[in-house]
Protein backbone atom coordinates (compact mmCIF):
# COMPACT_ATOMS: atom_id res chain seq x y z
CA UNK A 1 0.00 0.00 0.00
CA UNK A 2 1.72 3.48 -1.13
CA UNK A 3 0.17 6.39 0.84
CA UNK A 4 1.17 10.00 0.50
CA UNK A 5 2.22 10.93 4.25
CA UNK A 6 1.63 14.87 3.17
CA UNK A 7 -2.57 13.97 2.01
CA UNK A 8 -2.60 12.20 6.22
CA UNK A 9 -1.51 15.23 6.93
CA UNK A 10 -3.94 17.38 5.58
CA UNK A 11 -6.59 15.45 6.77
CA UNK A 12 -5.41 15.23 9.94
CA UNK A 13 -4.61 19.14 10.23
CA UNK A 14 -8.16 19.61 8.56
CA UNK A 15 -9.83 17.10 11.16
CA UNK A 16 -8.09 19.79 14.45
CA UNK A 17 -9.40 22.50 12.75
CA UNK A 18 -12.95 21.58 12.19
CA UNK A 19 -12.64 20.15 16.09
CA UNK A 20 -11.42 23.64 17.42
CA UNK A 21 -14.04 25.86 14.99
CA UNK A 22 -16.76 23.45 16.76
CA UNK A 23 -15.17 24.10 20.41
CA UNK A 24 -15.45 27.77 19.74
CA UNK A 25 -19.22 27.44 18.76
CA UNK A 26 -19.97 25.62 21.83
CA UNK A 27 -17.55 28.08 23.83
CA UNK A 28 -19.66 30.81 22.42
CA UNK A 29 -22.78 29.25 22.71
CA UNK A 30 -22.56 28.92 26.48
CA UNK A 31 -20.72 32.15 27.27
CA UNK A 32 -23.89 33.65 25.86
CA UNK A 33 -26.14 31.69 27.81
CA UNK A 34 -24.89 33.23 31.27
CA UNK A 35 -27.32 35.32 33.15
CA UNK A 36 -26.57 38.70 32.27
CA UNK A 37 -24.77 39.47 35.76
CA UNK A 38 -22.26 36.94 35.28
CA UNK A 39 -21.79 38.02 31.45
CA UNK A 40 -21.38 41.29 32.17
CA UNK A 41 -18.94 40.74 34.67
CA UNK A 42 -17.07 38.53 32.36
CA UNK A 43 -17.16 40.82 29.46
CA UNK A 44 -16.11 43.93 32.05
CA UNK A 45 -12.84 41.34 32.66
CA UNK A 46 -11.90 39.91 29.73
CA UNK A 47 -12.05 43.92 27.89
CA UNK A 48 -10.08 45.18 30.88
CA UNK A 49 -7.53 42.29 30.19
CA UNK A 50 -7.95 40.03 33.14
CA UNK A 51 -7.94 42.54 36.05
CA UNK A 52 -10.14 41.58 38.55
CA UNK A 53 -8.80 44.68 40.46
CA UNK A 54 -9.94 47.10 37.91
CA UNK A 55 -13.75 45.36 37.28
CA UNK A 56 -13.91 45.81 40.94
CA UNK A 57 -13.14 48.99 41.13
CA UNK A 58 -15.57 50.16 37.77
CA UNK A 59 -18.43 48.27 39.75
CA UNK A 60 -17.67 48.53 43.21
CA UNK A 61 -18.03 45.07 43.62
CA UNK A 62 -15.96 43.78 46.36
CA UNK A 63 -12.91 41.98 44.59
CA UNK A 64 -13.38 39.13 46.19
CA UNK A 65 -17.06 38.75 44.75
CA UNK A 66 -15.52 39.60 41.73
CA UNK A 67 -13.48 36.73 41.83
CA UNK A 68 -16.20 34.36 43.03
CA UNK A 69 -18.50 35.04 40.03
CA UNK A 70 -16.26 34.88 37.13
CA UNK A 71 -14.56 31.50 38.88
CA UNK A 72 -19.05 30.37 38.79
CA UNK A 73 -18.89 31.71 35.51
CA UNK A 74 -15.79 29.83 33.57
CA UNK A 75 -16.32 26.74 35.77
CA UNK A 76 -20.66 26.62 34.71
CA UNK A 77 -19.20 27.52 30.67
CA UNK A 78 -16.30 24.50 31.26
CA UNK A 79 -18.80 22.19 32.78
CA UNK A 80 -21.30 22.63 29.99
CA UNK A 81 -19.00 22.53 27.08
CA UNK A 82 -17.60 18.91 28.33
CA UNK A 83 -21.17 17.57 28.87
CA UNK A 84 -21.93 18.63 25.34
CA UNK A 85 -18.78 17.37 23.99
CA UNK A 86 -19.29 14.24 26.04
CA UNK A 87 -22.76 13.48 24.50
Amino acid sequence: MNVDISTCYDLSTEQESFETEELYELLEQNYSELDWFRKSLMDMWLTMNTSMAAVSRKTTIPIQSISRYIKEAREQVKTNVINKLNQ
